[in-house]
């Protein structure tokens, strides 16, 4: 097989998982009301995913992706908010989970490509359309993918089998990275573990910080869940202590995830 049908076949077994997940869970998709996303990241790769993390295509489509009214946010029927940071927030939609960010870039490229794992830098744009079946009264919503981005970190991924670390850059969140890496890891997308953490400590000495606040936009920016939320909690102090081998200063409150914020078991 030629370089260039290898390519061809993965992005055609990438459009084809994701585009299958999306229309198995398109009622979940649809009561979001969106007329378009981005679905990037480990939602595109085997096994099932946990989540999908979705971002908005345009700068207004932060309109639909955060609907309010009367300063409240309007949730869809029967969703429940599970998790919400600076960065992100995570809705269960009739068992499935969704992660809206809160994020925007110019294009699904850029939106891809701010990702640092090699394993995560592939994207998908979505469309709504509307379908009607014959002898049937309601709609039914369709998404259907309208462009495909497969980094060259991506292709190097499935080349070499393992996923590197691909930062830094411009606003990276090395801390982040630090402490996803071991998720990646525990999954085995990671083959030199030490080589990796050795490559993102060198990053977050390069980047270095310049306030607490700084510190702590770190830590929101991480793809996290309530369980790992509550670790970071339990494990503040060891965090105030890297804090302070970075910057020689002292972070007397590190409360940076709430419990308070979890609303889980709230169902509209």
């Amino acid at each position: 097989m030629s370089y260039e049908d290898m390519i061809k076949r993965l992005r055609e077994e990438i459009s084809n998982r994701i585009t299958h997940r999306v229309r198995s869970n398109r009622w979940a998709f649809a009561k979001l009301g969106l007329d378009r996303f981005y679905i990037a990241g480990g939602a595109l790769l085997p096994p099932e995913p946990n989540d999908y993390d979705l971002f908005p295509v345009e700068e207004h489509d932060f309109d639909k992706f955060f609907s309010r009214e009367r300063g409240k946010r309007i949730l869809p029927e029967h969703t429940a908010k599970v998790w919400e940071t600076s960065n992100a927030i995570t809705y269960d939609i009739d068992g499935v989970k969704i992660q809206l960010c809160k994020f925007w870039n110019d294009s699904l490229k850029d939106t891809v490509e701010r990702f640092d794992f090699s394993h995560c830098k592939v994207g998908v744009k979505f469309k709504r359309y509307r379908h009607k079946s014959p002898n049937v009264e309601t709609e039914h919503p369709m998404f259907l993918p309208e462009e495909l981005y497969v980094s060259d970190d991506f292709i190097k991924y499935r080349l070499l089998g393992y996923s590197e670390y691909t930062g830094i850059q411009k606003e990276d969140y090395p801390l982040s990275s630090l402490l996803r890496v071991f998720k990646y890891i525990k999954k085995g997308y990671i083959k030199s573990p030490y080589d990796v953490v050795f490559k993102i400590l060198e990053a977050l000495l390069e980047r270095g910080y310049t306030s607490e606040d700084d510190f702590k936009k770190q830590l929101l920016a991480i793809d996290i869940g309530v369980d790992e939320a509550e670790q970071l909690d339990d494990n503040a102090q060891s965090l105030r202590h890297i804090y302070y081998l970075l910057t020689g200063n002292v972070i007397e409150d590190m409360n940076v995830f709430s419990r308070d914020t979890i609303i889980g078991e709230e169902i509209r």
